[in-house]
């Protein structure tokens, strides 16, 4: 595993937002950029996932205690090293308000009263109670950097902050980042597996929704705009979900589906079969089915994303109008 040229622009100087970001895109060979925030798990969760979250598979784990394996090895070592403030803290998603380390711990524990009775005076009795939210999050929202080389047919994702995660009562599947961390640019010695200092990899697939992607560039032609077009023209390599390049000749047949359906006539219970034929384009598509390898060296304070395939996906719908699924259309794959 590498990081492309372009990437090795952020090892040049610190990491500053936005105006690192600002030079990234405005790079000529970047026709799309975005800055896109979802919720993930870098461990093996036997407990009910996040519903955008689809697998988790650990891919390297050294663990320093063996005798004694934590189950959630990934999101320990990354609590450890949020309690331990090896990252900037914010307030907000933007990473605009900073927080001091002390602040940060702050959000993350929730104080609440309890009043209980004396069962023989019956005095009342009020108890302040305080909740480590951290200690027990497996969960974490991730903003990222998008950014589409046009002249490369590549995708570079670029891991820009953290917030462990926890789910909102109310809202079952629904997730409340508590403090947000900024990340350190990657590099280069970090992004190989078998780099020494790498202690964990993950290799997740999960969906992004249109409204988790904030455009900053090309707004006027999306990503899945630019790869539809570009598979029709074979000028990119589309795959399949089997990991088999999809012949040019056969393009055109992705976007195509026919189906048959059958009706009686209310009266005369006449079966009527009829033919449909649904094309899909751009408009159809409502979230992208991304495949990403994340790299943590904790040692380093290093943690950063590799997608290595990102697939269009258009809602699957029962006959009654409800969501089934979502389907990759194709996938752009690196090469």
């Amino acid at each position: 595993m590498s990081i492309r040229p372009i990437i090795i622009l952020l090892l040049l100087f610190p990491f500053s937002l936005p105006a690192q970001i600002e030079g990234l895109i405005k790079d000529k060979d970047i026709i799309w950029a975005a800055e896109v925030e979802s919720v993930i798990c870098f461990d093996a969760i036997t407990r009910s996932l996040p519903p955008q979250v689809l697998e988790a598979i650990p891919v390297k784990v050294i663990q320093e205690t063996p005798d004694s394996p934590a189950l959630h090895p990934f999101a320990r070592e990354a609590r450890k090293l949020i309690r331990q403030g090896a990252f900037p803290a914010f307030a907000d998603r933007g990473l605009r308000q900073p927080l001091s380390h002390r602040e940060a711990l702050g959000h993350m524990v929730a104080v609440d009263t309890i009043v209980v009775f004396d069962p023989e005076t019956y005095e009342e009795k009020i108890h302040v109670v305080r909740k480590d939210m951290l200690e027990n999050t497996s969960f974490f929202a991730v903003r990222q950097l998008w950014l589409y080389n046009g002249k490369k047919n590549e995708l570079e994702t670029i891991a820009l902050a953290i917030a462990p995660a926890i789910e909102r009562p109310s809202q079952t599947g629904e997730f409340h980042p508590l403090v947000w961390f900024r990340l350190p640019p990657p590099r280069r010695s970090l992004a190989r597996l078998k780099s020494p200092a790498v202690q964990f990899a993950t290799h997740l697939e999960y969906t992004v929704a249109e409204e988790q992607i904030e455009v900053l560039k090309g707004e006027e032609t999306h990503l899945k705009k630019i790869l539809i077009e570009r598979l029709k023209k074979g000028e990119l390599t589309g795959y399949d979900q089997w990991n088999q390049p999809i012949p040019l000749s056969e393009a055109e047949g992705i976007f195509i589906h026919q189906d048959t359906i059958i009706t009686f006539d209310p009266e005369t219970y006449e079966e009527n079969v009829q033919a449909v034929r649904m094309e899909f384009g751009p408009m159809d598509i409502t979230d992208f089915h991304v495949q990403q390898n994340w790299l943590f060296a904790p040692s380093r304070n290093s943690l950063q994303c590799i997608t290595t395939a990102l697939g269009p996906a258009i809602p699957v719908i029962d006959e009654y109008g409800t969501q089934m699924a979502l389907k990759p259309l194709f996938f752009w794959r690196r090469e």
